[in-house]
């Protein structure tokens, strides 16, 4: 059976995307490597735009993901299955009619200290 996705966008906006922003709290995770780091700065940041807000959080690809992050699909792969088990992100499923799936990521351990990070007034 064949997904029908024509509503989902296949990948998040060009101008979406303006950059990220790393809370302390992930900087001094020593059980984090940089570019876990980064990644979860990316998966925030992509969460945040007007388009993911309508499906729950990040629904970027792990090739979209790739991109972003100058490496391959699979070390997306890799450091998304390590950040799940880390308690740093989670995965859930969107669905917005009866055959439109997709994952979406959200960042959950930190997600609080991103917020606070942008609010500098």
């Amino acid at each position: 059976m064949k997904k029908n996705i024509k509503n989902i966008p296949k990948k998040p906006l060009r101008d979406s995307f303006k950059g990220i922003w790393i809370p302390r709290s992930i900087c001094l995770n020593t059980e984090l490597t940089n570019t876990e780091q980064k990644l979860i700065g990316v998966v925030y940041a992509l969460s945040q735009t007007k388009e993911a807000k309508k499906y729950g959080g990040c629904f970027a690809t792990n090739s979209y993901l790739a991109t972003i992050m100058s490496t391959s699909k699979g070390s997306i792969a890799k450091m998304l299955s390590d950040l799940r088990n880390k308690k740093q992100i989670k995965s859930i499923e969107s669905q917005h009619s009866m055959n439109d799936r997709m994952r979406v990521l959200k960042v959950i351990n930190s997600a609080k200290d991103f917020k606070e990070g942008f609010n500098t007034d």
